[in-house]
Protein backbone atom coordinates (compact mmCIF):
# COMPACT_ATOMS: atom_id res chain seq x y z
CA UNK A 1 0.00 0.00 0.00
CA UNK A 2 1.56 3.19 -0.77
CA UNK A 3 1.37 6.67 1.23
CA UNK A 4 -1.34 8.19 -0.70
CA UNK A 5 -3.67 4.76 -0.48
CA UNK A 6 -2.98 4.87 2.75
CA UNK A 7 -4.00 8.63 3.67
CA UNK A 8 -7.57 8.19 1.10
CA UNK A 9 -7.98 5.33 3.66
CA UNK A 10 -7.59 7.40 6.60
CA UNK A 11 -10.17 9.46 4.80
CA UNK A 12 -12.59 6.94 4.59
CA UNK A 13 -12.70 6.32 8.03
CA UNK A 14 -13.07 10.03 8.69
CA UNK A 15 -16.36 10.19 6.36
CA UNK A 16 -17.25 6.98 8.16
CA UNK A 17 -16.90 9.03 11.39
CA UNK A 18 -14.47 6.20 12.93
CA UNK A 19 -11.73 8.69 13.38
CA UNK A 20 -11.23 12.48 13.59
CA UNK A 21 -9.62 14.44 10.58
CA UNK A 22 -7.54 16.35 13.00
CA UNK A 23 -5.42 13.04 13.87
CA UNK A 24 -4.57 12.51 10.27
CA UNK A 25 -1.07 14.73 9.80
CA UNK A 26 -1.88 17.32 6.87
CA UNK A 27 0.28 17.49 4.07
CA UNK A 28 3.19 19.92 4.74
CA UNK A 29 5.98 20.52 2.05
CA UNK A 30 8.13 18.18 3.96
CA UNK A 31 5.54 15.61 4.65
CA UNK A 32 4.58 15.61 0.61
CA UNK A 33 8.55 15.28 -0.48
CA UNK A 34 8.72 12.46 2.01
CA UNK A 35 5.58 10.90 0.23
CA UNK A 36 7.16 11.24 -2.58
CA UNK A 37 10.46 9.32 -1.81
CA UNK A 38 8.56 6.37 -0.22
CA UNK A 39 6.42 5.67 -3.32
CA UNK A 40 9.77 6.00 -5.52
CA UNK A 41 11.55 3.15 -3.30
CA UNK A 42 8.46 1.04 -3.00
CA UNK A 43 8.48 1.34 -6.94
CA UNK A 44 11.92 0.76 -7.37
CA UNK A 45 11.39 -2.71 -5.31
CA UNK A 46 8.51 -3.67 -7.17
CA UNK A 47 10.29 -3.59 -10.29
CA UNK A 48 10.93 -7.44 -10.10
CA UNK A 49 7.09 -8.07 -10.29
CA UNK A 50 7.42 -9.69 -6.78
Amino acid sequence: MTAAEIRSELMQRVQEGEIEEESIPKESWKYAMALQAIEAAERSLDVGGF
